[in-house]
């Protein structure tokens, strides 16, 4: 069965936390809607009323309503009908729907906010993580040829491991357990593993806990607002570097907000690395490799 994730989670997605960062940022441009459906390989959109007094060639727009972050570029303008080439900047030309809504020369490209989601859900790890949970189970564990069971190649730290009482189910048997660590695919599919070392139950599941990095779909809410204001202060710091020696006083703005954003990040990012604690506390470290598998042992 797949592994379960145990901590809470806010059921969050990249395309909400995009949208949530333009309106932190005050980033709210004219947006216009084409009523024709538009094929991956597009070259034009129909408005509903005359283009010509809202758009001009040169204007780039781009989608962040339907999550595709396509960027295009306007090279003709009629009464009714931009003609556009897709996928600038970097972006994907992608297929939108019929009275789809996109922007006009936003302040920042929908596709770097979502680049900046991404670093700032990365910059999470260690301190911020999730916790899963596996199931192990064997009719005779003593007759298990070997104990070392494959367990997802995500798993970064066991918090720990145990059966569950069959006469006392609402109590706890810790199993003790070393890993998780990299071995050969012959002993794992997944390259990673954990080993049993001791079993109270001969036939009974063993549940593992451990920890993984970060995923969208996992964040917690508090999570989600550190990955929020952490891509905030990326993007404000990316803004304040451009303009360094241009615009003094609004590049002193921008660092300003940059470090007001990235405080409150880390406000988030210590609540929630205190809930995780209290919650899930960390079994002792151990050696990377159990002891029997280290040089010289």
């Amino acid at each position: 069965m797949p592994d379960t994730l145990l901590s809470p989670t806010a059921a969050t997605t990249e395309a909400v936390l995009v949208k949530a960062i333009a309106r932190m940022l005050g980033d709210l441009p004219y947006t216009d809607t084409h009523t024709n459906s538009l094929a991956s390989n597009y070259t034009s959109l129909t408005v509903a009323s005359d283009a010509t007094s809202r758009w001009e060639i040169g204007d780039y727009g781009d989608w962040i309503e339907d999550g595709t972050y396509d960027i295009f570029v306007v090279t003709a303008v009629a009464a009714t009908t931009l003609t556009v080439l897709g996928g600038q900047l970097g972006s994907t030309q992608q297929a939108h729907a019929a009275n789809a809504r996109f922007r006009k020369r936003p302040a920042y490209w929908a596709l770097n906010v979502q680049r900046a989601v991404n670093d700032a859900l990365n910059d999470l790890w260690p301190r911020l993580y999730a916790v899963y949970e596996s199931q192990f189970t064997s009719a005779s564990w003593a007759a298990e040829a070997t104990l070392i069971k494959s367990i997802s190649e995500t798993a970064e730290e066991i918090l720990g491991a145990y059966q569950v009482g069959d006469a006392t189910p609402t109590k706890r048997f810790p199993v003790t357990s070393e890993g998780p660590f990299y071995i050969h695919t012959a002993l794992s599919a997944t390259k990673k593993a954990i080993e049993f070392r001791s079993i109270p139950d001969d036939n009974n599941t063993i549940y593992v806990q451990y920890t993984r990095k970060l995923g969208i779909t996992d964040l917690s809410d508090g999570q989600a607002r550190a990955v929020e204001y952490g891509a905030c202060a990326r993007l404000l710091e990316q803004e304040g570097a451009a303009t360094k020696g241009a615009a003094s006083e609004d590049s002193s703005q921008q660092t300003r907000d940059a470090r007001y954003f990235a405080g409150r990040q880390q406000e988030f990012i210590g609540s929630e690395a205190a809930l995780l604690r209290r919650t899930f506390p960390l079994r002792a470290r151990r050696s990377f490799w159990p002891a029997h598998h280290r040089m010289g042992a």
